[in-house]
């Protein structure tokens, strides 16, 4: 992770606590994890969401429940392969328990995104 990807996680981390959801750390860190999924920084992912939950522990469960959700979206939307992404859902319909698993080791979870964009990819080429 660069120095001005540690300082975006470090600013969101610093965060206060707000009433409003929109405003929260956890609403800005999910959108950067959107950025980040989208430049295609996987490995920047895992290590940011480390930086985060140390931070903010009691925001975990909803980090990890999110993170297969940008992802999908992110696959989807990259490669136009809805029905490619959904048949490779229901062969493995463990992915996204395997992927909340990894968002905390950045080699491991940035292998695995890639193995499932590969495995869409080639779906969608197949079709």
């Amino acid at each position: 992770m660069d120095s001005a990807d540690i300082a975006r996680v470090d600013a969101i981390s610093a965060m206060k606590e707000h009433k409003n959801a929109t405003n929260s750390p956890l609403a800005a860190f999910r959108t950067l994890l959107r950025e980040f999924c989208k430049d295609g920084k996987y490995h920047v992912m895992a290590e940011a969401t480390q930086r985060f939950v140390e931070a903010h522990p009691r925001d975990a469960f909803f980090v990890m429940e999110a993170v297969p959700v940008i992802v999908g979206d992110h696959i989807v939307t990259k490669l136009h392969a809805a029905s490619a992404f959904r048949n490779y859902t229901l062969r493995n319909p463990t992915w996204t328990t395997t992927i909340r698993g990894l968002i905390t080791k950045p080699d491991a979870f940035e292998a695995f995104v890639k193995s499932v964009e590969a495995e869409v990819s080639a779906e969608k080429t197949a079709a």
